[in-house]
């Protein structure tokens, strides 16, 4: 049952001259703008002739799974009572291509979250204390799945390889 809905609109603008029928090549340039936001300059992958200093769509679908998981996480962690002090992520997407090449689709997606966080020490049990939030962090990352917006809605397998580590800071 849906609860509430939020509406996002973006727009995708061409930056390619006018195509002849009888030209082969194009350009793949455009820009991703959305309201009261910097433009994002955008190309296809370089595999699929675009240029390599520009994003594409791939590197942008990997990037909000990982975003997204990052955001979901960190929601969850502070519902946990949890000090994250740094999180990052490295994704990956693998893209399979049918037989003409044409068509395709993402046959996986791996995320390597890293995350620090403070460890608490509760009552001097800090090594126990430290090894039951490393559990809750990992658990966590599991629980990320039935909340996140955007890995719900691609089809593509989705794996987490988490990591994490404790650091005791003096007061």
């Amino acid at each position: 049952m849906i609860a509430q809905q939020h509406s996002f609109t973006t727009e995708v603008r061409w930056q390619g001259s006018p195509m002849q029928a009888s030209e082969r090549r194009f350009s793949r340039k455009h820009v991703i703008e959305a309201e009261g936001l910097h433009p994002i300059e955008a190309s296809a992958a370089r595999v699929f002739h675009g240029d390599a200093d520009r994003w594409n769509p791939e590197l942008l679908l990997i990037s909000a799974v990982a975003e997204c998981h990052m955001m979901t996480f960190l929601f969850l962690a502070k519902r946990e009572g949890l000090e994250i002090l740094d999180y990052r992520c490295r994704a990956e997407g693998t893209l399979a291509l049918d037989a003409d090449g044409v068509g395709g689709e993402f046959a996986g997606i791996s995320l390597f979250p890293v995350v620090t966080f403070r460890a608490r020490e509760e009552a001097g049990l800090h090594e126990e204390t430290c090894l039951h939030d490393e559990a809750t962090i990992i658990a966590l990352h599991d629980e990320v799945g039935k909340y996140c917006f955007i890995a719900r809605s691609v089809t593509a397998p989705i794996t987490v390889e988490p990591a994490q580590r404790a650091v005791t800071l003096e007061n």
